[in-house]
């Protein structure tokens, strides 16, 4: 494709999706574009043409969708960054053209956007949000979407004349019909590594460019009480050189971020949440190493409890989270396709509110600490493969300190079919009398692309590995192996439009060479020709060790055999109403420990402007040997176990109303029920045994927990780059020490009901931020 100079700026278009400017008279159009659904090859139903232009501050592109239908389009309102099912053009450019990297632009019918960034050819994250401009407009012709994209969103080198990859995709829904400007195949790996190219750019300097976002906010906290104060502080991204970015954040609010779900936990284990805060999310990929999470952000600003509280005093209050007082990003490619990432972070004290002989005091339970963290990766052999670097560190002030260094490799051949891919960790943390250190080995070949795929794997941690206080590692002391190979079909046979079929089997040891995980199964995907998605996924897993207990004082327990099968039947999302299925069976051998779960998820598109979805998941899981604790007996420490019955409920709903672009109204509502039931307790009789002895325990184990989680989101972008936010969360909870049978009795519609009423905070946050650059 050809791009067309605008020699004086007078010329530069109007951007209001009419493509009417004098310049897209001019310039050369390229169409010819290629199904990749629902026909993969086949000629487009409905021709499409692009246009591009540019001049010494940006690039311009005219897309015209031409549609024999103009009334069928669907045009459908989403906040930034929604996904609907509506008719949509996107725009993708590798500025580097190392066939790695890269940025998309998405533009629906109505105006509303998507935009993210490609990272390792194959990966697509939409957490991004760069300042360009969009319009749309729809005639009788079809509809046409007018694009700038400013240079400074892109970080290029400086040449005389640039040749840039290039895509772009069309999506009509009513025909789920996608077309690739230059087709994507889906049997070859990778997806930057596809794109065509862009030629013509001549002439341009890249810019050094500064932006800064101040915000300032006011909060009211409700909790019997009330709480005011406001904030302030400032978001920075400044262009140091034409491939260098650097971002930082001081007092950054994180307010309008939607809470985390609520969640039943019973393991030896933290749960694992994403990060949904922007500043840590975008330009994350740099980051990554491997299949480990080295580099865990949500620890930087974490519930602050790094000091416990004395035995003599009572806990009455503790922050929910430690204040960052600043943080700084500098991300980067250079010439010679070295990429390169910086990350610091600095987190104030905390103080919890205790009551210690009638006095009250605060008393610190988090340090001043400091984060560290390093990455470079540099492209090798033909540039789509990479050998990297990775160092972190985390120093606390009258705490201890923590290091993690480590190299990883990503090496692709034969037109990146086979892949050999692989981490070598290092840990060492801990203070004077308890340092420990440990090391990840990690290696992994994989053949992609076709119609047959395969992968095969080794891994080792030593049992000191220990990355937790940077990174997320549910444990270390662990050996295993696994293996996959996957079939698929992509074009229409029979009943189906594309299936897969994958077979797996994984072991597992630890460094003791007792035997933890020897499992198989199989997995199935169908995609019907009425747009029907059926799964099908079943496995068994043999008689084995389970160590983890070992983590909270327990001994290393046999684990039964167990089999296990779940499904999925989703449905056309094209349709106003559409809904999937997804059953969960598990029981072993022994049949006193089984599992009998049910999600579902509906979601109602009642008007282009309104969505809403409910997914409801109800599990109820009955373990035999639940652990219990190290109890104190007449002969010393008994291993007590019992047998739980529990069941959880999750009624998760989200509604959606936007009324332009870039203003909508967002809920978020979680209540969440938990309720188990502790009987016929148990004592281990030998370790590695499933032998136990009836135990009598005088303590009520029980449990009922239920909580309601729920934002309440304006979000109006009034400018670009700019926004307001109007915020009203509630997060209310009830945990009964000591249930009564009556508590014990499940009864959905009760305890829904009574999550509203339950005590918790409210929370009215009013936050505006405005970009300065451009």
């Amino acid at each position: 494709m050809q791009a067309q100079r605008i020699k004086i700026k007078p010329q530069a278009p109007k951007i209001d999706g009419r493509l009417d400017d004098a310049i897209w008279q001019q310039s050369p159009v390229s169409s010819d574009f290629l199904q990749l659904d629902p026909i993969e090859g086949e000629v487009a139903s409905e021709k499409t043409t692009v246009q591009v232009a540019y001049d010494e501050e940006g690039l311009y592109v005219g897309i015209r969708c031409y549609d024999s239908d103009p009334q069928a389009i669907v045009s459908r309102l989403t906040r930034r960054d929604g996904e609907t099912q509506a008719d949509w053009i996107s725009l993708s450019l590798d500025p580097h053209l190392d066939r790695q990297t890269g940025c998309f632009f998405t533009a629906y019918a109505s105006g509303s956007v998507i935009d993210g960034t490609y990272a390792d050819d194959r990966n697509k994250d939409e957490t991004w949000n760069a300042v360009w401009e969009v319009a749309t407009s729809i005639d009788a012709e079809g509809w046409s979407a007018e694009f700038y994209i400013p240079y400074y969103v892109m970080r290029f080198s400086p040449q005389d004349e640039y040749t840039w990859g290039l895509n772009v995709e069309r999506h009509i829904s009513r025909k789920q019909e996608r077309t690739h400007w230059n087709l994507m195949q889906k049997d070859q790996p990778g997806l930057v590594s596809q794109f065509g190219n862009l030629h013509g750019i001549r002439d341009i300097d890249p810019p050094l460019h500064l932006e800064y976002v101040p915000y300032a906010m006011g909060r009211s906290i409700v909790d019997g009480g009330a709480d005011y104060f406001g904030n302030a502080g400032v978001d920075l991204r400044y262009g140091v050189t034409s491939s260098l970015s650097l971002n930082a954040t001081v007092n950054p609010d994180f307010g309008q971020v939607e809470a985390d779900p609520a969640q039943l936990n019973l393991t030896a284990f933290e749960d694992f949440f994403s990060e949904q805060r922007p500043f840590f999310v975008e330009g994350a990929s740099i980051f990554q190493t491997g299949d480990y999470d080295l580099l865990y952000s949500r620890r930087i600003g974490r519930r602050p409890g790094y000091f416990s509280v004395p035995e003599d005093a009572v806990e009455e209050d503790r922050p929910e989270a430690t204040t960052i007082l600043g943080a700084l990003k500098l991300t980067g490619k250079t010439e010679g396709k070295t990429a390169f990432g910086l990350l610091q972070a600095v987190t104030a004290p905390e103080y919890a509110d205790i009551n210690r002989n009638s006095t009250r005091d605060e008393y610190r339970i988090e340090p001043w600490t400091n984060y560290l963290v390093g990455r470079v990766r540099q492209d090798v052999l033909d540039g789509t493969s990479g050998v990297g670097l990775f160092a972190s560190s985390v120093h606390r002030r009258d705490g201890q300190s923590a290091y993690v260094g480590a190299t990883d490799w990503d090496l692709r051949f034969r037109e990146d079919i086979y892949n050999l891919t692989g981490t070598l960790a290092a840990s060492r943390a801990g203070g004077p009398g308890d340092r420990h250190g440990g090391y990840i080995a990690h290696v992994e070949f994989d053949k992609r692309g076709g119609w047959f795929e395969t992968e095969a794997g080794l891994a080792a941690l030593s049992p000191g590995v220990d990355i937790n206080d940077l990174g997320f590692l549910r444990r270390g002391d662990l050996l295993k192996s696994w293996g996959q190979i996957k079939f698929y079909r992509y074009k229409p046979i029979g009943p189906f439009r594309a299936f897969d079929n994958r077979f797996q089997g994984e072991a597992e040891w630890n460094y003791d060479r007792l035997l933890l995980n020897h499992s198989y199964s199989v997995s199935n995907w169908a995609d019907l020709h009425n747009y029907w998605r059926i799964h099908l996924h079943f496995g068994r897993e043999l008689a084995v060790m389970d160590d983890n207990d070992v983590r909270r004082g327990g001994p290393i327990v046999k684990r039964l055999a167990e089999s296990w099968i779940h499904g999925r039947v989703e449905t056309d999302e094209r349709k106003t109403l559409s809904f999937y299925l997804h059953p969960d069976w598990r029981r072993n051998d022994g049949g006193r420990s089984y599992v009998r779960g049910l999600r579902s998820g509906v979601v109602w598109k009642p008007l282009p402007s309104v969505q809403v979805s409910m997914e409801p998941r109800y599990e109820r899981k009955v373990t035999d040997a639940q652990w219990v604790g190290a109890l104190t007996g007449a002969g010393g420490v008994d291993y007590v176990y019992g047998e739980l019955d529990s069941r959880t409920l999750d009624l998760t709903t989200r509604a959606e109303v936007s009324f332009a672009p870039g203003l909508s109204l967002e809920l978020y509502l979680q209540p969440f029920i938990a309720i188990g039931d502790f009987g016929d307790f148990k004592e281990l009789n030998a370790a590695q045994s499933y032998d136990f002895s009836p135990y009598v325990l005088d303590e009520n184990r029980d449990f009922h927990r239920r909580s309601l989680k729920s934002n309440l989101v304006l979000r109006w972008e009034f400018s670009p780059g700019s926004a307001l936010f109007v915020v009203w969360s509630q997060s209310r909870s009830a945990n009964l020490d000591d249930p009564t049978d009556e508590d014990l009795e499940f009864r959905p519609r009760s305890r829904i009901g009574s999550s509203f009423s339950d005590n918790g905070d409210h929370v009215l946050l009013v936050k505006a931020s405005y970009w300065v650059g451009g």
